[in-house]
């Protein structure tokens, strides 16, 4: 009997093979590529990668493993490793997306997915830009998601000999991604941040990112080999789900765990193994470590710790705060930074959201550390609120209006009797809305009731009740005394005024009542009549007598007066109203009125401005050097201090250096926050002429963005004395200067490019005969130091004769001498507003470099001077440039 089972279980196998043989589906098809070799490095990472569908390959049976990976391509492998292809599906065309991407269907779908996700920055990512190293390590973190790895390297060395060439954007991703073990360096001690990555390179990459995720396809299963019978396999999930597979001879790909082919009789009974099947038919396994498992299980998620629970009360959006409403009416102000992961809870599936997406009213659940939130959930969301955003779709058939909001598109319902208003119309509906309009409108349940739509030439004079203050787009919005809503643009002559005590936009407080008066759709005048507004004198303090009561203040003259400060006097705070004079210290910066002589209302902001001499991270103390001061003061720092850096914020006293510029916030005698001055080397990238605030600038490492110069920025330009944004140029070179994340100064440096002339070693004195042909000479002092191939030297000797040189002043107060690099290319397009230049970088078809030209660039043939209609496309040229600037243009 038992002869007869064998030799029909040997049938049905026979059958079964056949039948397999004979189908459409070809199991081993997805491993044989005609271009990999058994021999290859990457085989076995290649294999593995084209079974879990991660890395396909080409219809003519290529991988193509040596060819490299677009930023697309790879942002593409990202989504379908971390199992989020099927969101493609939910993608609407509403959905915002910041970045541009090629028109190929799936294309936009995946990138909305992965831009939702976090796995695409806006500002650094060009969909056919061969990916590098560098940002190729940024993604592999994000796949992770261990973005909160990234600061705790900050102070962590990398012991590459080429460290220095990776960007500064870049450096704790590459330690991060290195200290995960998902990407190394060269055998020659080299990492090559700018090299291209290979499809082969990111099939290994991805494998070392799939070894680590807890999340793992149906088609894989992870776990220990539980019996072995003939070609059968039993297998024993993590989970302890039993799975049978059954091994094809010549097709199942088996690895041992050094990488290395085997057979099916080299496996054994309880090995940890990593499996792929279709099924019951197995196509790929490898042996692995056990151990090599505690990384997946160790990494099923914890428990969400609830710290806070309740309603949020208000949103301060320029420090990216909260304040929730609890049960127990306690109010609790939870920080938001990057790492924060914000969602939302529908039907138990949570969907993703910026901290733009939070309102008033939301029911949230919030986890934090030292008051920073590490999650939000939005378990209910407030379904009424006021917001703003400007047109940028209507279908009044579908009633659907798409809107422009701080955070992205939004899309909402209009509902059957939504209110629309029109400024200059008597009667408006939703078929008078257009495109490009900016508006203010009530939501409720996710749909739109009311929208309000300012004009050209609107005007108004009247009550209103102030509804948002939108500091970001620089609007207002309000309900006349009709309960008409309205928005409207203030600017920097926009008066506001405290029943006629004069004040800012920023002292406006939703609620406010006033009498509002528009010109042209410009807000002229704001007059609050339902409270006061006491700003009274300005001064610093000097000295402090807590048990006289007096206070000596030097105010804006730069004159000393002594004051009584009388004993009911109110001292506001940002945080607390007291009598006590205990909380005023030397060196705040105070507003105060006065009454027959004597003080009598204090208002600070708790800050004060001066330079780090000397941190203790022991004991907490920080000793700093304050603003027009002789002597340096020591304060006690709280445990819990908010050190405020630009995009590298957090709790650490660790973060600020000795030598920092910095603004400190005191409560209860205690330094409760620390922002940090931070000065960073940048060039304008373009303006816009359709915008009096916002350029948009290119740092030495290549990395884009716009900043918005309004009146609370100092703008400095060398010669001009009343400096405004749009006598800016593309290519001026700027020093930006923020104080924590907020931009408080704006400076455009002296710049020179020409030709070296003289060096005086003895007098370190540096002459340049610069391309307007006039001759400049240079101290080359102490602060100075010499830009050569991207490496930086203090070396006056690293200058020659004849060098082409740009010269300019640098953030870090020093003189930077830059040797111009050359290139011989081909013009691909030359901008004929002087801004860029694209050149052809090879013998590949498309593979072009973007150029940022300086605002007075060199064009010439010989001594002719040129203008850039004489440079059409296919002209050859050289090109002299530096981090990306070119400087001068020859034609050949």
């Amino acid at each position: 009997m038992d002869r007869i089972k064998k030799k029909l279980s040997v049938v049905l196998l026979f059958c079964f093979l056949l039948t397999l043989a004979l189908s459409n589906i070809s199991f081993a098809a997805a491993s044989s590529f005609t271009d990999v070799t058994d021999s290859y490095w990457a085989k076995q990472q290649l294999t593995r990668m084209n079974l879990r569908g991660i890395i396909k390959g080409y219809e003519d049976g290529t991988a193509r493993p040596n060819q490299s990976v677009t930023q697309l391509e790879a942002i593409i492998m990202a989504v379908r490793i971390m199992g989020l292809e099927d969101q493609t599906a939910t993608v609407t065309a509403g959905d915002y997306l910041p970045v541009a991407v090629p028109s190929w269907k799936g294309a936009r779908e995946t990138a909305v997915v992965a831009y939702k996700a976090g796995l695409i920055d806006s500002s650094d990512f060009t969909h056919d830009q061969a990916a590098s190293r560098e940002w190729i390590a940024k993604l592999l973190v994000k796949i992770l998601q261990q973005d909160s790895m990234v600061n705790s390297v900050t102070g962590e060395y990398i012991n590459f000999t080429d460290a220095s060439k990776i960007g500064s954007k870049y450096q704790n991703y590459v330690k991060a991604a290195y200290k995960l073990g998902l990407i190394g360096g060269y055998t020659d001690g080299t990492f090559k941040p700018q090299n291209k990555v290979t499809r082969a390179e990111m099939a290994a990459f991805l494998s070392r990112c799939e070894d680590q995720m807890s999340i793992v396809s149906t088609n894989v299963t992870l776990g220990t080999i539980n019996k072995i019978d003939g070609i059968n396999l039993e297998l024993k999930s993590l989970s302890g789900q039993t799975v049978n597979v059954y091994v094809l001879p010549n097709s199942s790909m088996l690895y041992d765990k050094d990488g290395k082919k085997i057979s099916l009789s080299d496996l054994q009974i309880n090995d940890a193994v990593y499996a792929i099947h279709t099924g019951s038919p197995l196509n790929y396994l490898e042996v692995r470590e056990a151990s090599s498992f505690d990384n997946i299980t160790n990494s099923t998620t914890k428990p969400m710790v609830i710290n806070v629970e309740g309603t949020i009360t208000r949103i301060l959006t320029d420090r990216k705060a909260v304040v929730v409403a609890e049960e127990n009416n306690k109010l609790t102000t939870v920080l938001v930074d990057n790492n924060t992961k914000i969602t939302r809870n529908n039907d138990g599936t949570a969907t993703t959201l910026e901290f733009g997406s939070l309102r008033i009213n939301d029911e949230v659940k919030i986890a934090s550390e030292n008051q920073i939130a590490t999650e939000i959930i939005v378990s209910n969301e407030s379904d009424e609120y006021t917001q703003g955003g400007t047109i940028y779709d209507v279908d009044v058939y579908s009633r659907v209006i798409i809107m422009e909001e701080s955070d992205g598109l939004k899309t909402y319902k209009m509902s059957a009797d939504m209110e629309v208003s029109i400024a200059g119309m008597l009667s408006a509906t939703a078929s008078n809305l257009k495109t490009g309009d900016k508006a203010s409108y009530e939501i409720r349940n996710n749909m739109m009731i009311a929208i309000a739509v300012g004009s050209s030439n609107e005007i108004y004079d009247g009550k209103g009740t102030i509804m948002e203050i939108n500091t970001a787009s620089r609007f207002i919005t309000y309900r006349t005394s009709n309960g008409d809503l309205k928005a409207d643009y203030y600017n920097n002559n926009t008066t506001v005024s405290f029943n006629g005590e004069r004040g800012r936009v920023t002292d406006l407080q939703p609620n406010d009542v006033a009498t509002i008066v528009v010109n042209n759709n410009i807000i002229a005048s704001i007059d609050v009549d339902n409270r006061t507004l006491t700003e009274g004198h300005k001064g610093t303090v000097v000295a402090v007598d807590t048990s006289a009561r007096t206070l000596i203040i030097r105010d804006n003259d730069g004159v000393l007066q002594e004051y009584k400060v009388e004993n009911n006097a109110i001292i506001s705070l940002e945080e607390e109203t007291l009598t006590n004079l205990s909380a005023i210290k030397k060196d705040m910066i105070i507003e105060y009125t006065l009454n027959n002589g004597n003080i009598n209302s204090i208002k600070t902001n708790n800050r004060i401005k001066g330079t780090v001499t000397r941190i203790n991270t022991n004991n907490y103390t920080i000793e700093i050097l304050p603003e027009d001061a002789r002597n340096t003061v020591s304060y006690t720092v709280s445990s819990n201090v908010y050190v405020n850096v630009k995009d590298r914020s957090g709790t650490r006293l660790k973060l600020v250096n000795e030598g920092d510029e910095v603004e400190i916030k005191i409560v209860s005698d205690r330094v409760t926050q620390i922002d940090v001055a931070t000065r960073i080397d940048c060039s304008i990238y373009s303006t816009y002429s359709n915008s009096s605030t916002r350029i948009f600038v290119e740092n030495t490492n290549g990395y884009k963005q716009d900043i918005y110069i309004y009146s609370d920025v100092d703008l400095i330009i060398p010669g001009n004395n009343r400096p405004r944004v749009r006598d800016l140029q593309v290519g001026d070179k700027l020093i930006l200067t923020y104080m924590g994340n907020n931009l408080v100064s704006v400076e455009v440096t002296s710049q020179i490019a020409g030709t070296i002339e003289g060096l005086n070693p003895t007098s370190k004195v540096v002459t340049v005969r610069g391309y307007d042909g006039k001759q400049y000479r240079f101290n080359f002092d102490a602060t100075s130091y010499v830009n050569r191939d991207g490496l930086i030297y203090s070396d006056f000797s690293k200058l020659a004769i004849g060098d082409k040189i740009a010269v300019t002043d640098s953030a870090d107060d020093g003189r930077c001498f830059a040797l111009l690099q050359s290139k011989t290319a081909r013009i691909g397009r030359f901008y004929t507003d002087k801004t860029r230049l694209f050149l052809q970088n090879s013998t590949i078809v498309g593979d072009w470099s973007s150029y940022t030209l300086s605002s007075n660039v060199y064009l010439h043939k010989g001594n002719q001077r040129l203008t850039p209609s004489d440079f059409p496309a296919d002209t050859n040229v050289t090109v002299y440039f530096v981090d990306n600037m070119i400087y001068e243009v020859i034609k050949l």
